[in-house]
């Protein structure tokens, strides 16, 4: 296991991201946004909002009666539907992994652009450890390498006109409720996702019969926060 005393607990995503930025009247992009959570929680603190994902996505997003809310479009990080200079704060929670390798670079060249000069850059990607909660998401869905390249990318940002600002670990706690909604949303099948259920039990087992700490852990959901500001 690696060396969780350098993750510190997140109570949530939302409270993550205001230690870096106050929301109140920027312009933030939401670079795949998935359910658009996190978009409409910024929305409510001030922030003029624009989540971007894939058509599909989109589409699924429940809008509801809201006064204030974000605007959604389709759109990728190597693609940003936005003019030159135009947003405050970029924001990559975890969805920089899902951009194809040969796009990344792009994608980063992309963010300069559509970034105001001095505005930010945030990437927020999982950072797994052994013991964690990767150990269970592991079983039907492996990232550590891709994730392990994002990083090899984004730790070279100077050529892109990016100033690296902050680099920061922590958790947050999960359920395994939360587990099952992931199970849920990613496999289809039923037997495969009770096959997955029943190795995910197994796990949790033999962690509370070996060391309550370790079971403790499964449920550490570790990830790492980089953040970059554009130059001039």
């Amino acid at each position: 296991m690696g060396d969780l005393k350098k993750y510190r607990r997140e109570k949530s995503e939302l409270n993550l991201l205001l230690k870096y930025f106050k929301p109140k009247g920027k312009i933030v992009i939401d670079v795949g946004c998935g359910s658009g959570y996190l978009s409409f929680q910024l929305v409510r603190k001030g922030a003029f909002v624009f989540g971007l994902d894939i058509k599909e996505v989109i589409k699924r997003i429940k809008i509801g009666k809201y006064k204030k809310r974000p605007v959604f479009d389709e759109g990728t990080a190597e693609k940003l539907p936005f003019r030159k200079s135009f947003a405050d704060v970029i924001i990559y929670y975890s969805s920089f992994h899902h951009v194809p390798k040969r796009k990344m670079k792009k994608a980063l060249s992309e963010c300069k652009r559509v970034l105001k000069p001095g505005g930010l850059a945030i990437f927020v990607e999982p950072s797994p450890e052994k013991g964690c909660y990767y150990e269970l998401l592991r079983i039907f869905k492996d990232e550590k390498e891709i994730q392990k390249y994002v990083y090899s990318v984004i730790k070279k940002p100077g050529k892109f006109g990016l100033i690296s600002v902050k680099e920061n670990y922590f958790y947050m706690n999960r359920m395994f409720k939360d587990y099952l909604n992931a199970v849920n949303r990613y496999i289809e099948q039923k037997d495969e996702r009770e096959k997955v259920l029943n190795e995910a039990e197994a796990k949790m087992r033999k962690a509370i019969f070996k060391d309550r700490e370790e079971y403790k852990n499964l449920f550490k959901s570790t990830s790492r926060i980089n953040i970059f500001r554009k130059e001039g």
